[in-house]
């Protein structure tokens, strides 16, 4: 399987996320983000394309987004600074071919830009996010939020949208140790699929949309389907644009599948 690649620009020695605009390749379904991505034979070449209206529609976003609201008993959305890291990972790339899952980062209230200072090009917010998926005629039915804090957002912005939003707190770091958060995480997703029309999509994130949140979806896909450990994690960062980083997430995803093989081999010989 070919993974793709992904250069950022260079900002005062740090990279920073692409704009919100979306670019589709139809033969691929790539969500792009100022970047197109051509698939030849065996390698990928890039072509880069500013977008005339991007700063205009980030413009729109930022000034139509409205009021914060706070959650109850969930705090301050928008305090604080921006998450460590959270600048140098793409918003979001496509959904898991097969699945209906969507990996991203975590979208943040349009107050953390305000008041760090940061550029348009920068800018991903639910406004931002909602946006995208109308771009190239998606729809997201389901939020499932992974982070361990309630201050990146409010849940409202999605759901006065009439998309379910799901909070499971995730601490970071730990969650390979965590089979009662895996069991909930494979309940909150059969129970929306029971019901959900076949056209939405079930976002995910975590703070960076990588690590917590590639290792839920693929515990979900390894032990409710067939899934390969090592084809997932390919297959992962083929979509998100990002591998998992953390090496134990992965060693136990592979016990995850070794565990499930185990059962169907004890199933057969009985």
């Amino acid at each position: 399987m070919v993974e793709p690649q992904f250069d950022f620009p260079q900002r005062r020695g740090r990279s920073i996320a692409a704009p919100c605009s979306v670019r589709r390749n139809p033969s691929s379904g790539w969500w792009f983000h100022q970047k197109e991505v051509r698939f030849r034979s065996v390698s990928l070449s890039r072509n880069f394309k500013r977008q005339d209206n991007t700063l205009g529609l980030l413009k729109s976003l930022r000034l139509s987004a409205g009021p914060t609201m706070n959650r109850r008993g969930g705090g301050n959305h928008g305090s604080g600074p921006i998450p460590d890291r959270w600048l140098q990972y793409l918003p979001i790339g496509k959904h898991i071919e097969q699945t209906r899952f969507l990996p991203l980062k975590c979208p943040l209230d349009k107050k953390f830009f305000m008041r760090n200072r940061c550029s348009d090009e920068q800018l991903f917010t639910i406004d931002c996010l909602l946006a995208m998926a109308g771009n190239v005629n998606k729809k997201i039915g389901l939020i499932i939020d992974l982070t361990n804090t309630h201050r990146y957002y409010n849940p409202e912005e999605f759901t006065s949208q009439g998309i379910q939003h799901v909070k499971l707190q995730c601490p970071g770091h730990e969650v390979d140790g965590r089979e009662d958060i895996v069991r909930e995480f494979i309940q909150i997703v059969d129970n929306y699929l029971a019901v959900a029309p076949p056209d939405t999509l079930i976002g995910v994130h975590c703070t960076h949309g990588l690590n917590r949140t590639g290792y839920l979806i693929g515990r979900y896909l390894i032990q409710k389907g067939d899934w390969n450990a090592d084809e997932y994690l390919q297959m992962f960062e083929h979509c998100r644009g990002h591998p998992i980083e953390r090496e134990a997430y992965k060693a136990k995803l592979r016990w995850a599948q070794e565990q499930r093989d185990a059962i169907l081999k004890q199933n057969v010989d009985t």
